[in-house]
């Protein structure tokens, strides 16, 4: 469940193993914690987000942090790492 969550934020990101997107998940009583990450490639903008659920729903738990990323700028940091390819 851990390891969905994680991969579920990545890949609504698009992120690859160039980009610094960063995600931990952990269970503790049947529900699942996730902190996430992104940063540009400077280090000098880092945007995070922490949430928890349900061990069931490790995937649109992962989804939701992606979407949380995405609202607090985080496809500004997508698109500088697309346009540098």
């Amino acid at each position: 469940a851990c390891v969905e969550a994680e991969r579920a934020l990545s890949l609504a990101l698009g992120g690859d193993c160039l980009m610094p997107i960063g995600a931990y998940a952990h269970h503790n009583n049947g529900n699942l914690h996730l902190s996430s990450l992104i940063g540009d490639a400077q280090g000098q903008q880092i945007i995070r987000d922490r949430r928890h659920g349900v061990i069931a729903q490790s995937t649109q738990l992962g989804k939701a942090a992606a979407d949380a990323l995405l609202a607090q700028g985080a496809a500004a940091i997508l698109s500088s790492f697309q346009d540098n390819e």
